[in-house]
This record gives C-alpha cells, structure tokens and sequence, in this order.
C-alpha cells in the first residue's frame, strides 16, 4: 500500500489574507469608520476655530505695528522740535517716510497732517489721495465679497461663527484702515499722523492664513490617518486575522501555535488556543506512539492493516504544522513598514522646499558664491551615498535583521539632521548630507525588505504600494510642514524638528518591524553577482529607459528646479511646500489603485511606460511659458506618472529577472536596481544645473520631461517586440536538465 502522504497547507496559510464577512458588519471596519469620521469632524472644527481665533486678533495686530512704527517717525519729529525746527518746515519728511514705507511690507501709506487736516508731508500716496480717504466715510468693506475673494471668503465666513465675531476697530474708509496717532510738543498738538493699511492687503493675509490652515487640516488628518491605521492594524485587525487563520488551519487539522496578539484579550485568546493546540499534539504523538507499540506487538498482516488505517486515519485529521508555514498577517507586515517609512521620509521631505535656498545661503556665508553646481553638489551627495550605500545594506540587513538596520539608520539620520542644522559651513554641510544619506539609504532597505520578504509574487506590487503610500503620505505633509514651519521659526529650526522625527521612528521601528525574516540571506549578494546580472538585456533596459530617467526628472525637477523656479517667481517658502506637496498628493492618492490594476491584469510594463510619458509630457508646456499654473501642472504630472509606474516598476525588475533570482536570489537583483535609480537620482541636480545656463529654469524643467518622454517610449518599443521574458525555446538548455540517452547522444529534457 502506498504511503499516506497528507495534503499540503493551504496557500493563504504563508499570507493572511482572508475572506472577510461584508464590509459593513465587519466590526473593525465600523470601528475604523466611526473614528475617520470622528477625526475629520474634529479636525475640521479645529481648524475653523484656530483660524477665526487668526481673524479675530489680525486687525489688532496689524494696529498694533502700525503703532510702533508711528511712535518710532513721532520720536524723530520730538528731535526736529527740539532743536527748534518747525513742524510745517520738516526738510527731507517725505524721502524718510518712504524709507521707513520701504521696510514695512504691510502699510500702504504715511501721512502727516497739520491740527487743521492739511496733509503735509506723506509717503506711498499722493496727498490728494491720502486726503480723499481721510475725509471719506467709514464702510465696513473687509466683509464684502468681490470675485477675487473665493473660498477663503467663505471659510472667513464659516470660522467667524466657531470663534466668535472679530475683535473690530474703527471701519475701513475707502478701502484702508487708518491709525491715527497724535504728534505732541511740549504737551500741544502739533499735528496727526496717519498710517494707512489696504483692505485688500488684509484680505491677502486671510486668504494665505485660509490656505495655511487648510493644509494643516489635511497634514493633520494624514498624520492621524496614518496613527489610526497602524493601531487598528499591528494592535487588533492584525492579530485577529492571524488567529482566525490559525483556527481555519485547526479546523483543516493543522496544528498551528498562534502568535500572541498586541491586546489583551487577543493575547490571552491565542494563549488559550494554544494551550489547546499544545495538548493536541500531545495526544497525537501519544496516539501514534501507542500505535506504534501495537505494531510491533501484533505481527499478524491483519492487525497491521488496520492499525496502518489508524495510523492513516491520524495523519488525516491532525498534523503538525510546518514552523516555515505559520500564519502571517500580510497587513500588519505591510503597515508597520508603511508607518515606518512614514516617519524616515518626514524627517527628510520637511526640509525638501527649501533646502536649495539653505545650501545657497550655507555657500555664500562660506564665500563660495552661489553658482548652480556648487547648490547641486550637497544634493546629488545625498543622493550618491543613498545609491552606493543601498546594494550592499540590502544583503547586510538580511544578516543583521530589518529591524536593526532600520533603527541603526534612523539614528544615523537623526545626527545628519542634527549636524546639517547646527554647523553652519559648506563643508560640513556636506558631510552631513552624506551621513544623512547613508541613514535614508538603510531605512528604506530595512523597510523595503521587511515588505518582500513576506509578500508572494502575486502581492509584490501591493505590498509595495502600500509601502510607498507612507513614503508618498511624507510627501505630502513634510514639503507643506515645512514650508510654514520655515516661514515661521527659521531653517535650523526645522532641520531640528526633523531629527525629532527621525529619532521617533526608530522608536516606532523597534516595536513596528518585529519578529523574523520569512527568507534566509541571499547566498550569492555581492558585487560579482550584481555585475552577472548585466548579461540580462531586459533588465539592462529597463533600468536605463525606466529606473533612470524616473529619478533624474525626480530629483533634478521636482528637489531641485521646482522652489528655485517657484521662488524665482516670488513664491514664498509655505507656497513652494504646497507646491511640492502636489507631487505626493497625487500619489497618496492615486499609488495603491494604480498598482492594484497593474497586478490585477499583468500590465507592468505597460504602467512603467505610460507613467515615464505622463511624467515627461507634463513638463513640456514649461518650454513656452514659466508661471505657477504650469509650474503646478508639470509638479501634478510628475506626481500621476510616478504613482502610475513607481510601484509596477519594482515588480516588473523581478518579472524580467525572474531567472536571475532563481541563480542569485532577491538581494543582488533589488540592489543592483536601487543602485542604477540612486545613481540616476544623484545626477538629477547636475544635469539639471548644467541645463540652466543654456536653457533657463523653465527650458531646463522641459528639457529633462523631454528626455523623459523619449525614454518611455523607447522603453514601450522595446518591450512590445522582445517581451518582458525570453521564450522557452530561447532559453540556454540547463545541464542539470541534459540525461546522457541510451545511445551516447545528449537531448534536453523539456
């Protein structure tokens, strides 16, 4: 009788994903949505109410500066009365109000008049002007909508109501605020100042306040967004799917220990459950040993048959599991390196908006002047040690564990950040990028790798996405954070918050990234396998048509170009963050839908390219015209088509190099892929420098799409004619597979 040989576990057993009752009697689903909702209810309240508290004290405070530059001119006049010069004989008043005018961006006009209303000497207006509003009536016209006013009046509107009515002075007269201070000698008046703000400036600084607030609501949000999803995932949905798929084994008669869970009462569930499973194998080993000893006590054939049927009848309706094929909760692996790259990449993107202006300040305080390669090379440094670093930490993380080298890496950050902030010359500045890099490199390593090694081929490009959503989420919140922290505390300031959040996520890391590798280190991850790797034309095509060109626009437009071209404009620095932050929306966004298609239909290759022309057309119209509505348009671009290839990317390098991870393993084919993008990511700022002088900015942000552009079709050109794999039949014959035939010749075996 042929040996009883029990069916294999099934295939979800590697990868919990399993079957969940509907969406809406899902209790952590009604859980999950209860509290979005709450948070968003909260958040928006929140955010109403700071910036009708900003409305409220705005107009005081804006009378208040007036003030203060009023009695600064009131002492001058003092001292031109004291020496006896009369105050209708004041010689050079007006050349000094407008110097002081010059510096105070906020006022519109300044104006001296006698005690009859005669203006006298005045500065910005003429007097005619400065009179006409002098003697106009008071109209409250800040609370008037005109065209330009849009949302923000709206929301003025809307927060009004949360805060309470604003803390009003005087009304407008025909469209300025006036503050009037008297000018005394020796106790008499001798005449009034006049200090004039626009209502039309008012209304720009509620605007820029209603687009500040507005964005923090939403980097609010996405940070709790992101804290929700990573408590609710490693805390309860996680665990709890790993012990339902534990009990689905059970019930199949695999004896699978449960991993205890991160809550209480789940804990002490799979303690019970594995109480049970203990005892289970206990009686099963019992059992067949007793069968065993029954064997050999009754030789008869007879007694033997039908204790082989016992023995049979136990291998059927329990077996022990293989430890290899425990249970693993694919979204707790996938959100905890989410959440982790996360944080790492805040820590980084805080400082993206104006980290060319920082590097071009850093090198003319050193005297170095501020050329455009000099303001690259800090940048393309970064970039360089991310990319010789990447290859041989992704083998060193496998050794030393993902969890280790992750929080080995955020610490290295922490000091990059925190030296890039605190030493003030160029060359140090260098060398703190350079540590900096090395930190990014081994987070994203240890992050990347956590995903892969537990995600199946036909998971790759999900557990990807979901890794990069966390990535594309900093984008989002660290340029726009970072912009308004900027405009408020300072550079150095910022850099500092960011190594506050690079510290934090190796705090979060060690608890987040937990538990072992599901694979064994690559045995063949070194330099001579990377090398071997070239001898594949497709993957050597799809890194010099895909992964390089995609960096080098990344990095040369977006980190580069885009705050010089958006500050050359007279962007402020909170505009340039929401500017970059376009990118990273639209890749929240549109990353995990894109990449849930690629995988859905196969199509890999084809969102790589379409996403490389997305992004190369999107900076075209830069050529004709260099303003912020196409600046936004080519960031917008850039972001879709990234979102559209970032992820299938990945997996289609393991698609084309399928028969080199069977030779050398996962390690030296991801590496040999981060290094050729890094190395293309580092040249980014010097080919974009370079293109400057001959094209301007907007030619350069054009040129670089159009390299990309042509690239991506090359890329669809080559793959529709010689496919992402080779045919069986043009595949070298293995001679383990080449048997030695009865007659002395050789025939492959098919």
């Amino acid at each position: 009788m042929p040996e009883h040989v029990p069916p294999p576990p099934p295939a979800a057993s590697l990868g919990v994903e399993s079957p969940r009752p509907g969406l809406v009697s899902n209790p952590v689903v009604r859980l999950f949505a209860a509290t979005t909702v709450v948070l968003v209810l909260t958040m928006i309240l929140t955010g109403l109410y700071a910036f009708g508290v900003s409305q409220r004290h705005l107009l005081p405070e804006l009378d208040f500066n007036a003030r203060a530059v009023g009695d600064a001119i009131a002492e001058r006049v003092a001292v031109a009365q004291e020496v006896g010069i009369p105050f209708e004989r004041l010689v050079g008043m007006d050349e000094y109000l407008g110097s002081v005018l010059a510096t105070q961006s906020e006022i519109a006009y300044l104006g001296m008049t006698d005690p009859t209303g005669k203006v006298l000497y005045r500065a910005g207006l003429e007097a005619s002007e400065i009179h006409r509003i002098l003697t106009a009536s008071p109209s409250d016209e800040s609370g008037s909508q005109t065209a330009e006013d849009g949302w923000a009046f709206w929301l003025s509107r809307a927060s009004l109501l949360v805060s309470g009515p604003p803390l009003r002075r005087d009304a407008p007269r025909a469209g300025y605020y006036d503050t009037i201070l008297p000018l005394l000698f020796q106790g008499q008046p001798v005449g009034v100042l006049h200090i004039g703000v626009s209502v039309d400036f008012y209304k720009e600084e509620i605007s820029e306040e209603a687009g500040d607030v507005l964005i923090a609501v939403v980097i609010a949000l996405l940070v709790a967004f992101e804290i929700l999803i990573a408590v609710t995932t490693l805390t309860l949905s996680g665990p709890l799917d790993t012990l339902l798929a534990t009990l689905r084994q059970a019930a199949q008669g695999i004896l699978v220990r449960p991993v205890q869970g991160s809550v209480r009462e789940i804990d002490r569930l799979a303690h019970h459950m594995g109480g049970v499973v203990d005892a289970l194998n206990t009686a099963l080993t019992g059992l067949k040993a007793r069968v065993e000893a029954l064997r050999a006590r009754w030789p008869e054939r007879q007694a033997q048959a039908a204790l082989h049927d016992i023995d049979q009848g136990l291998d059927t309706a329990l077996r022990p599991a293989d430890p290899a094929q425990t249970p693993v909760d694919l979204a707790s692996v996938f959100i905890g390196a989410r959440v982790c790259a996360f944080l790492f990449v805040l820590a980084e993107e805080i400082a993206r908006p104006f980290m060319p202006v920082f590097i071009q300040a850093t090198a003319q305080e050193s005297g170095l002047g501020g050329n455009a390669l000099l303001i690259g090379l800090p940048m393309s440094l970064f970039l360089l040690v991310v990319a010789l670093t990447m290859p041989w930490a992704a083998g060193w993380s496998e050794r030393l564990g993902r969890r280790r080298t992750f929080v080995l890496g955020a610490g290295v950050s922490t000091v990059g950040l925190l030296g890039t902030a605190l030493d003030p010359t160029f060359g140090a500045l260098l060398a703190w990028r350079a540590l900096s890099g090395l930190g990014y490199a081994l987070t994203f390593v240890a992050c990347q790798g956590h995903v892969l090694d537990h995600a199946g081929p036909a998971q790759r490009a999900r557990g990807v996405a979901v890794f990069v959503g966390g990535i594309t989420a900093a984008d989002i919140c660290g340029p726009a954070i970072g912009g308004m922290l900027a405009a408020r505390i300072g550079f150095e300031a910022v850099l500092g918050v960011g190594a506050g959040l690079a510290l934090g996520a190796a705090v979060f890391g060690m608890w987040a990234l937990r538990g072992p590798s599901v694979v064994l280190p690559s045995p063949g991850a070194g330099v001579g396998s990377m090398l071997s790797l070239l001898k594949n034309k497709r993957l050597v095509v799809v890194l010099l048509l895909s992964a390089v060109p995609a960096k080098v626009v990344l990095s040369g437009a977006l980190f580069f170009l885009v705050p010089l071209v958006a500050a050359d404009l007279g962007a402020t620095q909170a505009e340039i963050g929401r500017l970059v932050m376009l990118y990273g929306l639209a890749g929240f966004v549109l990353a995990q839908p894109f990449a849930r298609q690629a995988d859905r239909w196969s199509l890999h290759g084809l969102a790589v390219g379409m996403g490389g022309m997305v992004a190369g057309l999107g900076l075209l119209p830069l050529l004709f015209d260099v303003s912020m509505l196409t600046v936004s348009g080519a960031v917008l671009a850039l972001g879709v088509g990234q979102a559209l290839s970032i992820s299938p990317q990945l997996a289609f390098v393991l698609k084309v190099a399928e028969d080199d991870l069977a030779r050398v393993g996962q390690a030296p084919v991801v590496g040999l892929y981060r290094l050729v993008e890094r190395l293309g990511g580092a040249s980014g700022p010097f080919i974009a420098s370079a293109l400057i002088a001959p094209c301007g900015l907007g030619g350069a942000m054009a040129a670089l799409g159009a390299g990309v552009a042509v690239a991506a079709v090359l890329f669809c050109v080559v793959f529709l004619v010689v496919g992402a794999a080779p045919h069986p039949d043009d595949r070298p014959d293995d001679p383990a597979d080449v048997l030695p035939q009865g007659n002395g010749r050789r025939e492959a075996v098919r």
